[in-house]
Formats: structure tokens, C-alpha cells, sequence
């Protein structure tokens, strides 16, 4: 997992019930409704990178996660200035509630950072709720501005982790195509089991990308750009299984998949499948190695039957 990483994964293992340690915000009524959703307010506008709602009362968590120590002023001022229905239009968030939805503002990091981060927002005159990940543990710092919501999750001041920050989302629009390969990889693989002919580049980035339906447009459009470069490095690398078809003025861009390994045998199939992906070279075949002074068995047996000696028959020697 990348590092800048971790403090958004540590968040939606406490959001996503698929982790060994307790998704506390899950527990305390958060659901996830978006990520890279650009919001504006009276104080410019940012791109919050968690949208949190609290659906029972119509309360809004924005969250900024930092994997760096530095504060941004004007960043931090914008999302000051973010009102709560700004965020909801912004993240089309369904509210339930008949209340008026809230809005609180809250800095996620790394527990080294955490000093840096609180005297970051003291100097550019704002106080937030911080919460810190560590490897053993995230902590809410500042609870006593938080949320009452946001407290519950926190009873203890912090959640322990039972394991390490879950790897919920193994990418994102930052990411290196290098890194997003494998997920583009599998996806691929997954419609070569479906025997699928094809898929649209938005239809892979879907399949690859974890949570892609609650990214923002731009995050989406930046992604499928990522999704798009690994996928031309996988059909170079094996064009023999697959070929982009890259975007148009009238269509979106598409991956054809030129054979499937569920054509194989039983026997082949397995095998046909750890190929794809690789390049084509590597799949060569060696000549194994010659041992000096060893020949082959099928040329000393040819050698023996050309050689024009035969051994005399027992009882027929000098007959004609």
C-alpha cells in the first residue's frame, strides 16, 4: 500500500465491515458517501477527500486526509467556509431525516504528524477534530469540539486496531499505472472467465477501482485516464490476448479480449492463465541445458541402428 494511503484506508476500515478490527463509524451510524468530491463555499473552493454522513440526524463529515504534516491555509479556509448544503448537492447526498443537516470539518493523518497538523490549523486561527492513525490504533484528538456523533464511535478516545490498516482502496487517481496494473490485471481476468469479447475503458476503471461509483467526476475522468495507460501496457505486453481500441469523439475507448483460457483443457487452462499479462517473451520456451559429454538418447539410438554393423545371429555365422 502506498504511505499516502494509509490514513484513508484506516478510515473506511472503520466504516467498511470487512476488517478484523470494529467499524466503529459504521457501529455509530456513518455510511460513506463519497471521495474526491470538489465542494465550494465562502471560503474558495476544495476537494474533500471523504464525504461521511451520518444519516439518523442529517449530520455531514468532511474529512482531509493527510499523509504529509503540512497544513495548506487556503485549503483549510475552504473548508471552513463549506456549508451543509453546499456538501450535499456537491456529493448528492440523500438525506433521510427530516432535520437540518450539520456539517463539521475534521483532519485525518498519520500519528507522527499529528503535532505539525494541530499546529498547523492553531497558526491559520481554526480548530478541528483530528483524527491520527497509528499501528496500533486511531485516535480522536480534540474531542471535545467534535461531533456528538462523531464521539460515540470514539468512546475510549480511540479504536484499536487489530491487524494492519486494511488495503480497501489500492489506488487512486494519483496512483501509478505500475500500481494500478495488477487491479486492471484481474479485472481483465475476471471477464476473460465471463468469456466477455470486450469491455468499454469505463467498464474496466469500474470493475478495477473499488468504490468508483462514489469518486467525483474529475477523480473518475483521471482514473480511467490510469486505467486506460496499464491496460495498453498489458495488451504491448501481450497482444496476443488483448488490444485497446483507445477513445473517440463518438465513443468511449474499449479492450478487446482476444482468446480466453476457458478454451484450454482442463489441463492447459491453469497454466494458460498464469501467462496472461506477461510479456511475450518471457513465455519462450528454454533448450535445456546440454551436459558436456552426454549425448541425446534419441541420436545414440539412431547412431547405433546407421552405424552398418549388425551382431551375428547364434547358429547362422558363414552361412549364406
Amino acid at each position: 500500500m502506498e504511505e499516502r494511503l494509509r490514513p484513508i484506508n484506516a478510515l473506511l476500515g472503520l466504516l467498511l465491515p470487512a476488517d478484523v478490527s470494529s467499524p466503529a463509524l459504521a457501529d455509530a451510524g456513518f455510511q460513506l458517501a463519497g471521495l474526491e468530491v470538489p465542494a465550494a463555499g465562502s471560503g474558495g473552493s476544495v476537494t474533500v477527500d471523504a464525504v461521511l454522513v451520518h444519516a439518523e440526524t442529517s449530520h455531514l463529515m468532511v474529512v482531509e486526509a493527510k499523509a504529509g504534516a503540512n497544513v495548506e491555509e487556503r485549503q483549510a479556509r475552504a473548508y471552513s467556509g463549506l456549508k451543509a448544503a453546499d456538501v450535499v448537492q456537491s456529493a448528492y447526498v440523500t438525506l433521510t431525516a427530516r432535520s437540518s443537516p450539520t456539517i463539521e470539518v475534521v483532519y485525518l493523518c498519520l500519528s507522527e504528524h499529528l503535532d505539525r497538523i494541530r499546529l498547523g490549523l492553531e497558526q491559520v486561527g481554526l480548530s478541528m477534530p483530528i483524527i491520527a492513525v497509528s499501528g496500533d490504533a486511531v485516535r480522536l484528538e480534540l474531542a471535545d469540539i467534535a461531533g456528538p456523533q462523531l464521539r460515540s464511535a470514539f468512546i475510549d478516545g480511540q479504536v484499536d486496531l487489530h491487524g494492519a490498516v486494511p488495503r480497501l482502496i489500492p489506488f487512486d487517481q494519483d496512483s501509478d499505472p505500475e500500481i494500478i496494473r495488477p487491479r486492471v490485471l484481474a479485472a481483465l481476468v475476471a471477464a476473460m472467465a465471463q468469456r466477455l469479447d470486450q469491455l468499454s475503458l469505463p467498464s474496466l476503471a469500474e470493475r478495477a477501482t473499488p468504490h468508483y461509483a462514489l469518486y467525483g467526476r474529475q477523480a473518475q475522468q483521471r482514473i480511467r485516464r490510469k486505467v486506460a495507460d496499464a491496460a495498453s501496457r498489458l495488451a504491448a505486453d501481450d497482444p496476443m490476448s488483448f488490444q485497446v481500441v483507445p477513445n473517440n469523439n463518438k465513443r468511449d475507448g474499449l479492450v478487446r479480449i482476444l482468446r480466453t483460457p476457458e478454451d484450454n483443457d482442463a489441463r492447459g487452462r491453469t497454466q494458460a492463465y498464469q501467462a496472461v499479462g506477461r510479456p511475450t517473451a518471457s513465455r519462450k520456451k528454454r533448450r535445456k541445458p546440454e551436459i558436456p559429454g552426454q549425448l541425446d538418447l534419441l541420436s545414440m539410438l539412431e547412431t547405433s541402428d546407421n552405424d552398418g554393423t549388425e551382431e551375428p545371429v547364434a547358429g547362422q555365422e558363414g552361412e549364406r
